[in-house]
């Protein structure tokens, strides 16, 4: 799966946990990025999506973590907020079916993100958490092939991580990362 990227990387790692799809660890831009990948076979209906998790980890000036999820659903096993108390509004000019959650009331300062609508509004994207450990996105990788999942129940995959696609992900998770330094420390703290 990561055999065409690890190339973009210094200091890579690649592992795997039993029978699940590897992760990835390396150095890119000077920061830290962990890529993994995450099988969704609970969506009744739909065909097993394969998830892309690309996380950019750094120390970012916020005191709360922001989920934002596109087309929120009961079973989103991708969304860090599900279980966060705390829904708030969404600007205007931003996708309609979208879900904005902190686990904590400070009210985020979701205007500041306005440059990033465009990765919102694509059709792979699941996710974007912004916590004080860096940015993540949530993208679609892949949907299972119908034959497979019609006759045995079990997705099959014909994906693999594009070094395009990759570079692309990560490159828009640094840019919200320094737009949350530039921000500052108000970015989740607006009462």
């Amino acid at each position: 799966m990561f055999a065409g990227v690890e190339h973009l990387f210094t200091e890579v790692t690649v592992t795997q946990d039993g029978i699940g799809y590897p992760s990835l660890r390396g150095a890119w831009h000077g920061d830290t990025v962990k890529v993994e990948l995450v099988v969704d076979t609970l969506t009744m209906r739909q065909l097993p999506v394969l998830w892309m998790l690309v996380s950019v980890l750094r120390p970012l000036p916020v005191r709360t973590p922001i989920d934002i999820t596109l087309r929120p659903r009961t079973s989103d096993i991708v969304s860090a907020g599900t279980g966060f108390a705390y829904e708030h509004a969404v600007p205007a000019g931003w996708p309609a079916d979208i879900r904005v959650t902190t686990p904590q009331p400070a009210l985020p300062l979701l205007e500041e993100l306005d440059e990033f609508v465009e990765l919102l509004e694509q059709p792979t994207t699941k996710g974007l958490v912004i916590a004080p450990g860096g940015v993540r996105i949530v993208h679609e990788l892949a949907r299972g092939a119908v034959g497979q999942h019609r006759v045995v129940r079990r997705p099959k995959f014909q994906a693999v991580v594009e070094p395009e696609r990759l570079t692309a992900l990560m490159q828009v998770a640094e840019d919200v990362a320094d737009r949350v330094h530039r921000v500052g420390a108000p970015m989740g703290t607006r009462a």
